[in-house]
C-alpha cells in the first residue's frame, strides 16, 4: 500500500514506502510465469501536499513503473485521536473536511420507549491548501477511470450489458 509515491507527500504523513528496487526483487516484472498474477496497491487522497499533479503522478507509478493492476483509492478520512485530526495539523494544511455516514452503520433503534434514528459519521477530508475541492474531483474521476480501465475488469458485466443492447 503505497498511499502516495511522492517523496514530500510521505515526509509530510511520516511514511516510507518499500523502494522500488526492492519491489523489483520481490516479482520479475518481466517473468512469464507472473505475467497474469494481479499487483495492488492502494492510494489515498488528499494527503497533506497532494496536488492534482502529484496524485495523477502516483497513478502513473503504479500503472506504468510498477505494473499494478488492482487500485484501491482511499479518501483521507480524519481518525479522532491521530495527529491528523489535532487542530493545528487541519489548520497548517487547511483541511477542507466534510461528513459522510459510514456504509452500513446507520438503522432506526429502540432506546427506552422511543424509536431514534441513529448514524456513526466519519470526517472525510476533500481539499487541503494543495489540491481543492474541484482538483480533488478530478483527482477522484481520474481514480474511477483507473479502476474502469486499469483495475482487473470490475465494469467488465456492465460494459457487455451496453455493448448487446448496441449502445
Amino acid at each position: 500500500s503505497f498511499q502516495s509515491t511522492d517523496a514530500q507527500v510521505l515526509r509530510n504523513i511520516k511514511r516510507k514506502n518499500i523502494s522500488y528496487k526492492q519491489l523489483a526483487k520481490l516479482r520479475d516484472f518481466n517473468s512469464p510465469e507472473f505475467s497474469n498474477l494481479e499487483y495492488w496497491t492502494e492510494l489515498i487522497l488528499p494527503l497533506p501536499g497532494d496536488t492534482l499533479e502529484t496524485h495523477a503522478e502516483s497513478l502513473r507509478v503504479c500503472i506504468d513503473d510498477l505494473q499494478m493492476n488492482n487500485f484501491d483509492v482511499y479518501q483521507l478520512i480524519v481518525l479522532p485521536g491521530t495527529e491528523m485530526a489535532e487542530t493545528t495539523y487541519r489548520d497548517s494544511y487547511e483541511f477542507d473536511v466534510r461528513y459522510r455516514v459510514f456504509i452500513g452503520c446507520m438503522g432506526i433503534y429502540e432506546i427506552g420507549d422511543k424509536m431514534v434514528p441513529c448514524a456513526e459519521i466519519e470526517e472525510t477530508v476533500v481539499g487541503t491548501k494543495s489540491m481543492s475541492y474541484n482538483e480533488y474531483i478530478e483527482s477522484r474521476v481520474l481514480g474511477f477511470l483507473v479502476k474502469v480501465f486499469i483495475d482487473h475488469d470490475p465494469f467488465e458485466e456492465i460494459f457487455g450489458l451496453v455493448e448487446w443492447m448496441g449502445l
